[in-house]
């Protein structure tokens, strides 16, 4: 599995599972040479010692306070980072990239707003809010899903702009509830075009085949299985509703299309 190592502020309680092996990582100093703590406890203000390795190979004595800092004035070039997989730095509602490729050259990746990362040494699972295939070998997939779990990725990372662009189009074309959820989780501001509200007048058919009838509107429930809206009204449900208004009530009792 392919991890590509970043690096973050020092952190004590990391940087002890880095030592015991509990978690991939290196301890550095902030111009890049290889730092091991030797103590975590030491009794003094600077309860960190570590040995810090010189361009020779030659490793030297170093004291810290506990947040890997050496100086109260400011960064020096001697003080502690981490050196952590890149997936670790991920939180709840990150959006990440994912994909796989195969021996014999299938290939898919596939972006995600996050809920939950686990890795192990082979695959990546992830909980998702939205993914949606950027790029797949296979005919059959569904472009874009929710609250879902996508598991067998061989890799994550920062997705780039274009693609933050493709998953934030898809959620504007979606039509399904979930993708205003979405939307606002990145801070994108919903226009809704047309909010019914109960005993609205309104415009229904199933088709365009079939002829628009007058209703009052009750509700509407997404079914996820057909991807789209049933509107409840007085008189039974609808696959189809606009409102009935001035700019509308020509449409009655015909076939004719609505343009919005």
């Amino acid at each position: 599995m392919e991890n590509k190592m970043v690096r973050v502020p020092f952190d004590v309680e990391m940087a002890n599972k880095i030592t015991n092996g509990e978690v991939n990582g290196n301890i550095v100093t902030r111009n890049g040479r290889n730092a091991r703590v030797i103590c975590f406890d030491a009794h003094s203000d600077d309860n960190i010692v570590a040995l810090i390795e010189d361009e020779k190979g030659v490793e030297y004595p170093k004291s810290y306070v506990s947040d890997g800092m050496t100086l109260l004035t400011g960064e020096c070039d001697c003080d502690l980072m981490l050196e952590i997989p890149e997936y670790m730095t991920f939180k709840d509602g990150d959006i990440a990239t994912l994909g796989w490729k195969s021996d014999n050259g299938e290939f898919c990746e596939w972006i995600t707003i996050l809920k939950r990362v686990e890795v192990d040494e082979i695959n990546i699972l992830t909980e998702d809010y939205v993914t949606f295939c950027l790029k797949c070998d296979e005919e059959n997939y569904f472009p874009i899903d929710f609250d879902c779990t996508s598991d067998g990725a061989k890799w994550i990372r920062k997705p780039t702009e274009t693609e933050k662009q493709k998953l934030i189009d898809a959620l504007k074309e979606s039509k399904d509830p979930e993708a205003k959820e979405c939307l606002k989780m990145l801070g994108i501001e919903v226009n809704t075009k047309c909010e019914f509200k109960p005993k609205d007048w309104i415009l229904i058919r199933d088709n365009s085949e079939d002829m628009w009838c007058l209703d009052i509107y009750s509700h509407k429930v997404w079914d996820k299985y057909e991807k789209c809206y049933h509107y409840y009204c007085v008189g039974g449900l609808s696959y189809q509703c606009i409102p009935y208004n001035d700019q509308t009530a020509h449409l009655l009792g015909t076939t004719d299309n609505w343009e919005e």
